[in-house]
């Protein structure tokens, strides 16, 4: 008996040390995200207006490192979100031809500069699936990521076909390289966090060793599995069985969608110039920065705290409003939004969430609380400016 309560009490620890390990990377983030919001967007606005070449090479160089830490950081985060089992799975209907070719599009300029070349193929044209979206795009952008990471010559397939197994109907996307390849010791050894191939002062390849862990439990929470073929030096195929409803597929083609050339419109650059934007951030980085990337197409102004934010919004009417949400003096951004939703004139005006609360389900809750729109710290300045103008178009 003495026995049995010593093991319950170990686990309750074990399990007391995962909660807090999951707080502690949460906070974490938060914290790394806010300063990242000055790292990042002023190494982005340097490498666009310094005109040395030696110069332009160092902003270069700030902003390449800034994006590893900050996918090291994100692959942090969606391991901490699912052992806290925060994910929740939004079903709804993908278009598959589609979806693979933005795939092919992100990573299509990384695998030029390696002369590597990405294709995408069909074998069954399944035009629509009923899966979570996100979760399987997280799936592929990081099976492809490895491909091209662990790739020197060749091609990378992107296969997709339709499986049936006991009565079920599968969606499989194999992704197939010719790179390094895994040896057969250690294909159970990658799935495991923080675990690579290549570990140790030998290490070969940078990263943290969450890319596939992440995959295979984003598999497990669509009710789907994967497997992986690999020589060493031969190359490696990923393949990943997802099922879906075949009630919901549709059986007719899917015509390609081709995007229409956008001719200049100057009345919305006029609309954008008068556009009146406030923007309620108690951190002097992230207001710099956010100035630098906007200022040219608005009439720009600033909140430190809450106090201010009511002053100003009562003495100026303001179209937009880009409001942080850890105002760390007075009221914080979800109490001040609401706040600002009781005034009349304020009822409708588009409220924007500019936040390191950056998991899936802190936008959710933000957007359900009299918030409009969402975009993470930190951001591109083409996130936030096309944030901005889809905004102003739709007002």
């Amino acid at each position: 008996k003495k026995m049995i309560d010593e093991l319950i009490l170990a686990k309750e620890r074990a399990e007391e040390i995962n909660r807090i390990k999951s707080y502690f990377f949460a906070n974490m983030s938060h914290e790394i995200r806010t300063p990242f919001v000055g790292i990042l967007g002023n190494a982005e606005y340097l490498t666009e207006k310094l005109t040395k070449k030696a110069d332009r090479e160092l902003a270069e160089g700030i902003l390449v490192s800034s994006k590893r830490l900050m996918d090291t950081l994100n692959k942090i985060l969606e391991i901490t979100e699912i052992e806290s089992k925060q994910v929740k799975i939004r079903l709804r209907e993908v278009q598959i031809n589609k979806f693979l070719d933005e795939i092919k599009n992100l990573f299509e300029k990384t695998a030029e500069q390696k002369n590597l070349f990405l294709k995408v193929e069909q074998k069954n044209n399944i035009p629509f699936i009923y899966t979570d979206e996100n979760l399987l795009y997280e799936i592929l952008a990081n099976l492809v990521s490895n491909a091209v990471k662990y790739s020197s010559q060749g091609v990378i397939s992107i296969i997709s076909d339709y499986f049936k197994e006991e009565d079920r109907d599968y969606l499989t996307i194999s992704v197939k390289d010719e790179g390094i390849g895994i040896p057969e010791d250690k294909q159970e050894l990658i799935w495991q966090e923080f675990r690579q191939v290549s570990e140790g002062y030998n290490r070969k390849f940078e990263g943290a060793g969450l890319g596939l862990t992440i995959v295979k439990k984003y598999v497990q929470l669509l009710n789907g599995r994967i497997s992986v073929e690999s020589k060493l030096n031969k190359g490696s195929n990923f393949t990943v069985y997802i099922p879906y409803n075949t009630n919901l597929l549709h059986s007719e083609k899917v015509n390609e969608i081709k995007e229409e050339k956008k001719i200049p419109d100057n009345s919305k650059n006029k609309k954008s110039e008068l556009t009146k934007i406030l923007y309620v951030e108690d951190d002097p980085n992230a207001r710099f920065v956010v100035k630098k990337f906007i200022d040219h197409m608005c009439h720009l102004d600033f909140a430190e705290n809450s106090d201010s934010a009511l002053k100003m919004i009562n003495d100026i009417k303001y179209d937009i409003i880009l409001m942080d949400i850890n105002l760390k003096n007075g009221l914080n951004g979800i109490d001040l939004a609401q706040l600002i939703r009781k005034i009349p004139a304020y009822m409708k005006t588009p409220i924007v969430a500019v936040t390191a609360f950056a998991n899936p389900s802190d936008k959710g809750e933000f957007l359900s609380m009299g918030l409009t729109h969402y975009i993470s710290k930190p951001f591109f300045r083409i996130d936030l400016t096309q944030l901005i103008e889809d905004i102003i178009d739709k007002m």
